[in-house]
């Protein structure tokens, strides 16, 4: 593919999976009680991306497997905490003994993925598998860099293509 063209299918993809995440945001928010933001899906997305190759299913793309998690974590926001297995273990005896601290409370506005170290349900890749094919998702990338996805946060280094 040629140069130019391959830079088009980018930019196709990079919009055709920003309105994906625009109506998961809007179907999701319209339904719950516990609002999420387009920046806290895209973040969700470009750490599944970040993770796919240690944890990935044989099967799925990484581009299902992003899209998977981002199920998960609209599926958790809305309460349906299933069978959640980390993939890393803490350290047996790491924490000795509990210290209370007597500082302030201090409030951080960034978006912290908790659910950045679990695995999807099979339900999450079923339903991402759907996702792909409804909406055209089907490029093929090796990272979240090489797509133009932007987190509104004042680190985003990619730009959003709006039309």
């Amino acid at each position: 593919m040629s140069e130019k063209k391959e830079e088009d299918a980018v930019i196709e993809f990079s919009a055709r999976l920003a309105e994906t995440f625009r109506g998961k945001v809007k179907d999701h928010n319209g339904l719950c009680p516990n609002k999420v933001s387009l920046s806290q899906v895209i973040k969700v997305y470009r750490h599944g991306a970040e993770t796919f190759a240690s944890d990935r299913k044989a099967d799925l793309s990484i581009n299902e497997w992003s899209m998977a998690r981002v199920n998960m974590f609209l599926r958790m926001k809305k309460g349906e905490v299933a069978d959640v297995k980390p993939h890393t273990k803490a350290p047996e005896g790491s924490m000795s003994a509990l210290v209370f601290e007597t500082a302030p409370i201090k409030r951080v506005d960034s978006f912290l993925d908790l659910t950045k170290n679990w695995i999807p349900d099979e339900e999450d890749f079923e339903l991402a598998v759907a996702d792909v094919k409804k909406n055209q998702l089907n490029y093929s990338f090796k990272s979240a860099e090489e797509i133009y996805l932007v987190d509104e946060s004042p680190s985003s280094r990619s730009i959003e293509i709006i039309y």
